[in-house]
Order: C-alpha cells, then sequence, then structure tokens
C-alpha cells in the first residue's frame, strides 16, 4: 500500500509539472515588428477615416449654422419692415381720421357751423341735393372702412413681428446648441489628429528600427534578443538623480481639461527641462519618436530581466541623446528632460504637458507592450 502511495504522489507531481505553463516567454522576430507596423498603419487608415467623417460632421455642422444666421438676418429685415409699414400706416390712419373729421362737419348740423348747408342747400335742384348728401356719407363710411383695414393690418403686422422676434430666439438657441455640438466635434477632430500624428511618428520610429534590424542581418524569425545580443539587467533604476512625483500610475483626473478621468501609464517625476534622463537598465534602444503632438520626443528601450522581456518609454524629452539599436546601460544619457519649453503653452509642439517634466513608463514585453506600475520595480522616494 505504502508503495502504490508514494507511485500516486509522484504521478501527480509529475502531471502538475506538465500541466503548470511555464514563465518561458515566446520570441519577439522581425516578422513580430512588421506585423505590428502593419497593423498601426490600418489603426492610421480607421483614425484617417474617422478623422474624415467627423470632418464631414462639422462642415455639416456649419452649414446649419450659416442657414439659421441667414434666417435670422432675412427675420431681422422682415422685422424692420413691418415697422416701418406699421408706421406708415398709422400715418395713413391719421391722415384718414382728418379727411373722417372734415367730412363729419358738414354732418354736424349742431355745431352751429354752416359749411354742410351751404354744401347740402348749393344744389341746383333735388337730385343734386340727394346726391351730394350720398356723397358726404359715403365718403365718411370709406374712410371708416379703410380706417377698420388699416387697424387690422396694423395688428396683423405686429403679429407677425412678435412671431418673427420668437423665430429669431429660437434660431439663436439653435445656433448655441450647434455651435456647442460643433465644438464637441472640432474636439474630436483634435483628439483624432493628435493620436493620428503619434501614431504616425511611432510607425515612422517602428520602421526605423525595423531597417536596422534588416541591416543587423536580423532573420524574419530569429529572436531578437539573439539577434541584437540586447545585455541582460539586473533590475531597474531610478531614470533621473533628483525629482518628485507628481501623478501616480493608474486613473487620474485629466490635468490638462481638469473634467474626467483618464489612464495614467506612468509615473510624472517633476524635475526641470535639460536634466539628464538615464536609462533604467542596460539595454537597447528601440523605437525613437520626434516631436509627437502628445509626449514630444520620447524613447523606447528594450530589456531583458531575469528572461523577461520589458520596454522602458521617456517622454517629453527635450533632445535626444541616443539612436536605434545603441547598447545602453544605468549611466547611459537617452536624451534631457523636457515638457516646459516644449510644451504648446509655451509656443511648442507637445500638447500633453502641463509643465516640465519627466514621464517614464516600465512595460511588459517588446511589441504590443503592457503597462505595469514602475513603483513594482523601483523605488521611488517622494524628494530626491
Amino acid at each position: 500500500m505504502k508503495k502504490n502511495h508514494k507511485f500516486i504522489i509522484l504521478f501527480l507531481l509529475f502531471a502538475v509539472i506538465l500541466i503548470v505553463p511555464t514563465n518561458k516567454l515566446e520570441a519577439k522576430t522581425l516578422r513580430d515588428y512588421i506585423t505590428e507596423v502593419e497593423e498601426m498603419i490600418k489603426e492610421l487608415e480607421s483614425y484617417e477615416e474617422e478623422r474624415a467623417a467627423a470632418r464631414a460632421r462639422a462642415k455639416e455642422k456649419e452649414e446649419e449654422i450659416a442657414e439659421k444666421y441667414a434666417n435670422i438676418e432675412k427675420y431681422s429685415l422682415r422685422i424692420q419692415e413691418a415697422k416701418k409699414e406699421i408706421e406708415d400706416t398709422k400715418v395713413t390712419i391719421g391722415e384718414k381720421e382728418e379727411e373722417i373729421k372734415e367730412l363729419l362737419s358738414f354732418l354736424q348740423v349742431t355745431n352751429g357751423e354752416n359749411v354742410y348747408l351751404e354744401y347740402v342747400f348749393g344744389a341746383t335742384d333735388f337730385t343734386d341735393f340727394i346726391f351730394r348728401t350720398a356723397v358726404v356719407e359715403q365718403l365718411s363710411n370709406h374712410n371708416d372702412e379703410l380706417i377698420d383695414e388699416m387697424n387690422q393690418l396694423i395688428t396683423k403686422l405686429e403679429e407677425e413681428q412678435k412671431q418673427l422676434e420668437i423665430e429669431t430666439k429660437n434660431e439663436e438657441k439653435a445656433i448655441a446648441e450647434q455651435n456647442k455640438l460643433l465644438a464637441q466635434i472640432n474636439v474630436e477632430i483634435e483628439d483624432l489628429s493628435d493620436i493620428y500624428t503619434d501614431k504616425e511618428a511611432q510607425v515612422k520610429g517602428l520602421e526605423e528600427e525595423i531597417e536596422y534590424l534588416r541591416n543587423a542581418g536580423c532573420d524574419m524569425d530569429e529572436d531578437i534578443t539573439v539577434c541584437l545580443g540586447v545585455p541582460i539587467a539586473s533590475g531597474f533604476y531610478l531614470p533621473v538623480k533628483t525629482g518628485v512625483v507628481t501623478s501616480e500610475f493608474g486613473y487620474r483626473i485629466d490635468p490638462l481639461s481638469g473634467e474626467g478621468y483618464v489612464y495614467h501609464k506612468g509615473i510624472d517625476i517633476a524635475l526641470d527641462d535639460w536634466n539628464p534622463v538615464y536609462a533604467a537598465a542596460s539595454g537597447t534602444v528601440g523605437t525613437i519618436v520626434r516631436k509627437a503632438s502628445c509626449g514630444g520626443n520620447i524613447v523606447y528601450v528594450k530589456h531583458l530581466i531575469d528572461g523577461q522581456e520589458y520596454t522602458t518609454r521617456y517622454l517629453h524629452l527635450s533632445s535626444i541623446e541616443v539612436s536605434t539599436g545603441d547598447s545602453v546601460t544605468i549611466n547611459t544619457i537617452v536624451g534631457y528632460s523636457g515638457g516646459g519649453w516644449t510644451g504648446t503653452r509655451r509656443g511648442g509642439y507637445d500638447s500633453c504637458t502641463t509643465g516640465a517634466h519627466l514621464h517614464f513608463e516600465v512595460n511588459l514585453g517588446w511589441t504590443n507592450i503592457q503597462p505595469q506600475n514602475p513603483r513594482n520595480y523601483i523605488y521611488f522616494p517622494s524628494r530626491w
């Protein structure tokens, strides 16, 4: 029985060894890099389509806004015309009222005036008398009717004027709403343009890296680690000699807008422009991105630590001091800190910075990298 138990235990241990996966990573090859570039180019095409669609929507909104402004202009002109018609009609009414008064004076026998009598009794015969009396009455009645019509016209014009003023306010509200939508679309276009520019810069950097790997004689399916001979590092170190951590890894309030939450893929270290930035571990320089709209000058460095592939990223650099394929150590200056004068607030090209600092990342892998919290690998003092 004891032998059987021992056999069962050994069998289970052997089964566990077979089932438990190893931590050995799949080798990265030149083909992997080419595939990544192809995928990024497809993303670029997708972003360009989205940007074109957003531009079409913006143009549509602009046309709608222009149409509403034209309507307001038309309403304004019509309101002025209506006001002029009302004033002219009131003047005409005044004139007609004066005529009526004159005509009524012919009919007011009791007022002591004999104009009417003179007119009526000046008739040559009875028929002429009847005619003259009828003329006075008809003229008076006609003017009364005209005044009634003109008062109705004034009422109609005033109602039209009020309606036009209501329509104007409605159009102004609609314009305000359309302007808000247009502003949102323009922000979307700007964001897409930034992403497109950054992706384009990354593609260019990767293409330069691919060209370097080809010139280095790397075969399509050869392990890059073997081909380049990436130095093995023992661990990570602080990338700068002085600084203060001002923003941690993970979700945070958007520092640019002050609204909403964005995912921060690294740690921000505040320090002045033009401080030396060192490689955080021995490795090989990979992709280099220059003057990206978000991130500015960026350096990627590949590392191999305990059989695991890592990529560190250094963003907002004021200058880059290495080239793709360079071997680096913790004493190698990859660039100098920026983010101050390079930021768009000071007329620079980097829109994703609010001041001088280094954005530092630690990522798993060399391609399709996965952001990690740098504090899991490096001790950051509160101030150093």
